[in-house]
């Protein structure tokens, strides 16, 4: 696989404009080739190698977006969309035309801007998966902004395979499996992958009484969509 740099470099990321990005303050990075100082965007051409059922791609449309970088500047309107089985962000790079994934180390978040008006907006965060000792690094969808932060994690998995061709080929069969977590005001992550009050209460065992009561005055009577979620993460900041 070659590795490819795509260098997208600021006037300076100390200039007047100030972008905020999911409550950071960021600076704006204009892509003109000015001076030599750092790479903004870089990272490997990419190609499926198989064609599957299902998709990669929780949102499969390339979609207008900026994506925020670990130095705090911001890479504006760019072609991009998600790719949950690798967990990376890919950019359909202009004037070449071609897709990358781009290197996950230099990326804090990015915004997908969707034709209906909606935008897509994700953060790095740290979580433990099960089954892995260590605690790991992916992007999750922001659902909700505060003190204790609402994220949805849309992990795509290859849950089996369709033969075809008298058994010569077979075919990936993706699926999503999304996982939702609580990021608290220390940066500790708890997550939980089912709707229902009772894995809220899970959460903070110690907090049960206090919680039911403020879901009952809030008029929370169940937790099955991911709106209901961002109630209960909204009813959660006002009393924890």
């Amino acid at each position: 696989m070659n590795k490819l740099n795509f260098v997208f470099l600021c006037l300076s990321c100390l200039p007047a404009v100030l972008l905020k990005g999911q409550g950071i303050t960021r600076y704006d990075c204009d892509s003109v080739l000015i001076s030599i100082t750092e790479p903004k965007l870089f990272g490997d051409l990419y190609q499926q190698k198989n064609i599957g059922i299902g998709s990669q791609y929780y949102i499969e449309d390339w979609l207008n977006g900026d994506v925020y970088l670990s130095n705090k500047c911001v890479v504006k309107n760019q072609y991009l969309r998600y790719n949950g089985f690798l967990d990376r962000l890919m950019w359909f790079t202009p004037g070449t035309h071609q897709q990358v994934k781009l290197d996950k180390e230099q990326i804090e978040g990015f915004c997908l801007n969707s034709r209906t008006g909606k935008d897509y907006c994700y953060e790095k965060i740290i979580i433990k998966e099960e089954l892995i000792f260590d605690s790991v690094a992916v992007f999750a969808e922001v659902l909700y902004k505060s003190d204790i932060s609402l994220y949805a994690y849309r992990k795509i998995d290859i849950v089996g395979y369709h033969v075809v061709s008298r058994g010569s080929k077979y075919m990936d069969i993706y699926k999503l499996e999304n996982t939702y977590f609580l990021k608290l005001e220390n940066g500790k992550t708890l997550g939980f992958k089912k709707f229902g009050k009772h894995n809220i209460y899970k959460l903070f065992p110690d907090k049960k009484a206090l919680i039911s009561s403020r879901f009952k005055k809030s008029k929370l009577r169940h937790i099955w969509t991911e709106d209901d979620l961002i109630l209960a993460a909204q009813d959660l900041n006002e009393i924890l």
